[in-house]
């Protein structure tokens, strides 16, 4: 005796493939939002690949400036160099 019931067959031979099918037709618009996203992904990650070296970079050209300013600072008569470290402040 057969473990299997009536309908069994019907939705192997039917329902199933009519469903699979459907699946299909119904992903497909996902599918192509996904293939129009794609570059955008790309370069999605390729920034967040340079957001560390832009970090280091914009540090190093802050940690000059400040040196630079420190000189600058420095060679100003005492009267300039008070106001310009107020305004820093």
């Amino acid at each position: 005796m057969s473990d299997r019931l009536p309908g069994d067959k019907i939705y192997d031979d039917l329902l199933h493939p009519s469903f699979e099918a459907a699946g299909i037709i119904a992903s497909l618009p996902i599918r192509a939002l996904r293939v129009k996203l794609a570059p955008y992904e790309k370069w999605i990650v390729s920034a967040e690949k340079n957001i560390p070296l832009i970090a280091e970079s914009v540090s190093e050209n802050i940690a000059k400036i400040s040196l630079h300013l420190k000189h600058i600072l420095l060679s100003l008569p005492f009267k300039e160099f008070l106001i310009a470290w107020i305004m820093m402040n």
